[in-house]
């Protein structure tokens, strides 16, 4: 039975959770991530593709050799069966994933040039109406894993993201990018890793303002994307840039997410392999598996047709 880590309570979050990842001989972490899994529905092309936050993150960290798992709800429709099975083949564990009747998640979209843009999401899908709520099981299962991710769409409220933060695995959490201050103060003490989405910030210095407020807040490392700017990291009081790589992309769906899942496993590895992160490391390993991902069409590559008839209410975004 998995006993978890093996830390004082009080301990502080990362930058100095180096004690905290640095525990068994995985290289690679076995990471959690908690909250949603859909299809992004391209209707211009009638074709649907494999999505979602939290999926796409347990996925990258597949693609990149680490153990995941997938904590989330899953439809009974065509598109949760595939959800499901594509999981399961890819080897993402769906021990704790809920499976219930109803319409999988879904969100609309457009590409403009290869920039994609959600133009609305379901308004009554299973992740909607049966969301997650972190119970004794749950926690313990998480307590299993080195890293727990979360995001602004996976449903969880701030009780199920203290929970999980309970548990002493450092809790990454993204914040997109329409944070506001408050949600800043209210859910940053409990993240070890904050990613926050500021290519909106009309400097790098408002990127910077930004990482600082965070860090002030309580994250432990705050993490920005810049678009095709690149990347800006807060660690340990100090400031690491990266530009992104010089790529023509083809559609830039789940570049923020396959940045962050390539960022925390290059991380931990340097953690397990040489006792300390390499941050400009870590963002480079990101940047090129980010750039190579936005080569492809939908967040995983590949997609299937969809049956616009089908959709069930929509939330226009």
């Amino acid at each position: 039975a998995c006993r978890g880590p093996q830390t004082r309570l009080d301990e502080p979050p990362l930058y100095v959770a180096c004690k905290i990842l640095k525990r068994g001989r995985r290289a690679l972490p076995k990471l959690l991530a908690v909250g949603v899994g859909l299809v992004d529905v391209y209707a211009f092309e009638r074709r649907m593709y494999p999505g979602g936050n939290e999926l796409n993150v347990a996925w990258y960290a597949r693609e990149l050799g680490a153990e995941s798992s997938f904590m989330g709800v899953l439809g009974s429709d065509q598109a949760g069966k595939l959800l499901a099975r594509l999981c399961r083949e890819k080897g993402i564990d769906l021990t704790r994933s809920r499976f219930k009747q109803g319409q999988s998640n879904f969100a609309l979209v457009e590409l403009i040039k290869g920039e994609r843009i959600f133009t609305g999401i379901s308004k009554n899908g299973v992740t909607d109406l049966y969301p997650v709520r972190c119970g004794p099981e749950d926690l313990a299962y998480a307590a299993c894993h080195d890293l727990i991710c979360a995001s602004y769409a996976s449903r969880l409220r701030r009780e199920d993201l203290a929970a999980l933060a309970g548990t002493k695995i450092p809790l990454c959490y993204d914040f997109n990018d329409d944070f506001t201050e408050e949600e800043m103060k209210e859910l940053c003490p409990l993240a070890s890793f904050g990613l926050f989405s500021c290519g909106h910030c009309e400097t790098g210095e408002a990127a910077r303002a930004v990482l600082r407020r965070a860090c002030s807040f309580g994250c432990g490392t705050a993490v920005a994307t810049l678009g095709a700017e690149g990347s800006l990291v807060l660690a340990g009081g100090q400031f690491y840039t990266e530009p992104a790589l010089p790529v023509q992309a083809v559609d830039t769906m789940g570049a923020g997410d396959s940045f962050w899942a390539a960022f925390l496993v290059n991380w931990f590895k340097d953690v397990q392999t040489h006792g300390a992160p390499d941050v400009q490391g870590a963002m480079r390993a990101a940047s090129a598996f980010a750039g190579k991902n936005v080569c492809r069409r939908g967040s995983l590559g590949f997609g299937m047709p969809a049956d616009l008839a089908a959709l069930g209410e929509i939330r226009p975004l």
